[in-house]
């Protein structure tokens, strides 16, 4: 394990791009996530990730629902 003990963890989410057509839309979504531990050997630890997702939509019968995400670039 990376972590022996977290400490903290925040996210953060922003919606970038949504792009709809008739009942399917596409959502580019940014996410931020930051993780604060502590390791086996007693050292604090920070790992911070970006992602980048694109989601995919379908509404049916009048209900959006998320069929698909995919990360298409990520950084740690």
């Amino acid at each position: 394990f990376i972590f022996k003990r977290g400490t903290a963890a925040k996210s953060d989410t922003e919606i970038s791009v949504i792009t709809v057509k008739g009942d399917t839309a596409t959502v580019e979504v940014r996410k931020t996530i930051i993780l604060r531990g502590r390791s086996d050997a007693g050292q604090d630890l920070l790992i911070e990730a970006k992602v980048l997702d694109r989601d995919f939509w379908m509404k049916r019968k009048g209900v959006w629902q998320m069929k698909q995400s995919r990360a298409y670039d990520y950084s740690m």
